[in-house]
């Protein structure tokens, strides 16, 4: 049943299910690579090949549609937190035999339990209407693009600092690849919303819109690649990835309310509640992926 708006009452909780998928099926993927990585050292050719390739299909393929999937039945602002579920998933199967037994400290099942409470609230306490539907109006509108101009002041700003400071180099290098994936997801749900709205019909401003959203979403997805990769390449695992994936979920959590108008209709005590299930699900990553990032060090050492 849909509401006055056209959002049907069971679509942010399908939305949410494609989403927790997606962040397991990537996950999957990510251990997948990993465990071919080790295998081709070993010189174990074949098996290290079909690996790569299940683990790249997990992440690229699954995961990314999956993801973009969740992003046509629930609101931005709800999804992006879920992202945060990867460390979880990664914490959960790093215990299966195949991907080396490991066994979590108590710690690690106190951080993660952290993340499943803040997702727990953003899930009941967030919004439940994807706002206002994609159009090529709703790109020029006030909201849109002050998310726009924001993405590009806080880049140069943080790309300028990293330039002039070098103790802060560290911090920009993981926050920029963050602010870019940011700013790539508030482009990826527009193309969605277009989409499963119908609204791309030939010699249209929406037909041109569409295919200008989908460049547009693409260069920012394989410039977020390359920052990460960059700033893996200059700094530690542990010094980048906790400060990238924190950024990424707030960056885009915020945007993407903002930019689509998703806030409009919550109330003071459910604004409150959602912003403070944001932050814990934001410091329950932070802290898993410090863990994570410590514990990797130490095995290559």
């Amino acid at each position: 049943m849909a509401d006055e708006k056209g959002n049907s009452a069971g679509a942010p909780l399908y939305g949410v299910s494609l989403a927790v998928m997606g962040t397991l099926i990537t996950a999957l993927g990510n251990h997948l690579i990993v465990k071919g990585h080790a295998l081709a050292k070993k010189q174990e050719n074949q098996r290290s090949t079909l690996f790569l390739i299940a683990g790249n299909v997990c992440v690229v393929l699954l995961g990314t549609v999956l993801g973009l999937s969740a992003l046509a039945y629930a609101p931005q602002s709800v999804i992006s937190p879920l992202g945060g579920l990867t460390v979880v998933w990664n914490l959960a199967l790093a215990t299966l035999p195949l991907f080396g037994a490991v066994k979590p400290k108590a710690e690690e099942f106190v951080y993660t339990l952290i993340t499943l409470v803040g997702m727990a609230i953003v899930v009941a306490m967030g919004p439940q209407s994807h706002g206002r539907k994609a159009s090529f109006y709703m790109l020029v509108r006030p909201t849109f693009v002050f998310v726009v101009l924001s993405y590009a002041a806080i880049i140069g700003w943080l790309h300028s600092a990293k330039s002039e400071d070098k103790s802060f180099r560290r911090i920009a290098a993981g926050a920029i690849g963050a602010m870019v994936g940011g700013l790539s997801n508030v482009f990826a749900k527009s193309a969605v919303e277009f989409y499963s709205g119908n609204q791309v019909k030939s010699e249209s401003n929406d037909y041109i819109t569409f295919y200008m959203i989908i460049v547009i979403a693409l260069g920012l997805a394989l410039s977020q690649l390359m920052l990460l990769n960059s700033a893996l390449a200059n700094f530690t695992a542990v010094q980048v990835i906790p400060i990238y994936q924190t950024t990424l979920c707030i960056a885009a959590t915020v945007s993407g309310g903002i930019a689509f108008d998703e806030f409009r209709d919550m109330t003071l005590v459910q604004g409150i509640c959602f912003v403070a299930g944001v932050m814990i699900s934001a410091l329950g990553v932070l802290l898993s992926a410090l863990r994570g990032s410590t514990a990797q060090i130490h095995q290559d050492k």
